[in-house]
């Protein structure tokens, strides 16, 4: 599974919240579980959002997930593969100088080895 997607956890098979960290930050899937916190959500804007090597068209289809594509900067995974320091530079600057998040999911790196 992949953590790119504003993916709620009822969309999920597994139905973990822990693949839905952006749906979350973003509001689309909410924390009802803890009224006080949902009533903070949204905790980050779709346009404050850049993704690294974006590779989820498939996995949005079969869930019926929105994409983030023109709310969100997405620099695919060949964009990347390419040239990972520019890609990062680039994801960097359009960040700085706030303060950000770095989330990386193993996955994009070795996903053959994940499913083991």
């Amino acid at each position: 599974m992949l953590t790119r997607t504003p993916t709620p956890p009822e969309r999920w098979p597994t139905g973990d919240s822990a693949d839905s960290e952006i749906a979350f930050a973003l509001g689309v899937a909410s924390v009802s579980w803890d009224v006080e916190l949902a009533a903070t959500q949204p905790w980050l804007a779709a346009d404050r959002l850049v993704l690294l090597g974006q590779r989820d068209g498939p996995d949005l289809e079969r869930h019926e997930v929105d994409s983030l594509a023109g709310r969100s900067t997405l620099i695919d995974a060949a964009t990347v593969r390419e040239d990972l320091a520019a890609a990062a530079a680039r994801a960097g600057g359009l960040l700085a100088p706030d303060p950000f998040w770095f989330h990386l999911d193993w996955g994009v790196l070795a996903n053959e080895e994940m499913a083991r």
